[in-house]
């Protein structure tokens, strides 16, 4: 199975095809590309990995890129892998869109929360919420194939819950 380091090497090759997408989604509204272009940047650290007990390579890569700020991400995160613990590979982390709808609420309630009945923004940040949550399954997607494809016969072998 992948390493960290090969997910993170195959994000930087995945570039080549999520960039132009991001450009084609702008086409229809700027804020929707502006987002993919966001989103798939947060999926570089925030991968179907974070439910992994320890430290995963996207998370140490938050740490050493934001320091303090990225102690804190990671700690948020270790709820997550507390609460998907031992099902790694599951639907639920590693399934093509519902894992990530699920990181995605886990990252942005608190967004929803605070702009919940705040009228003035809720077209923009409709769409550009649209563009992340398309940009993450870029990211994801990506992952996911490589886990796949590089997976061995007991993984193979095992049934997707």
């Amino acid at each position: 199975m992948p390493d960290g380091k090969t997910h993170d090497n195959l994000w930087k090759y995945g570039q080549a095809l999520a960039y132009p997408a991001g450009v084609l989604l702008s086409m229809s509204d700027w804020h929707i590309g502006l987002g993919a272009f966001t989103g798939y940047l947060i999926g570089r650290f925030i991968t179907p990995d974070a439910d992994l007990v320890g430290i995963t390579h996207g998370e140490g890569e938050i740490m050493r890129r934001f320091g303090c700020l990225g102690g804190l991400l990671v700690s948020y995160y270790t709820f997550y892998g507390f609460i998907f613990r031992g099902k790694h590979r599951s639907f639920w982390t590693h399934g093509l869109l519902i894992s990530t709808a699920i990181r995605f609420i886990y990252t942005f309630w608190w967004l929803a929360w605070f702009l919940y009945n705040k009228e003035w923004l809720t077209d923009v940040v409709y769409l550009y919420g649209f563009g992340i949550f398309i940009g993450m399954a870029m990211a994801d997607i990506i992952h996911i194939l490589a886990d796949l494809a590089v997976s061995d016969s007991s993984i193979k072998s095992r049934k997707w819950r």
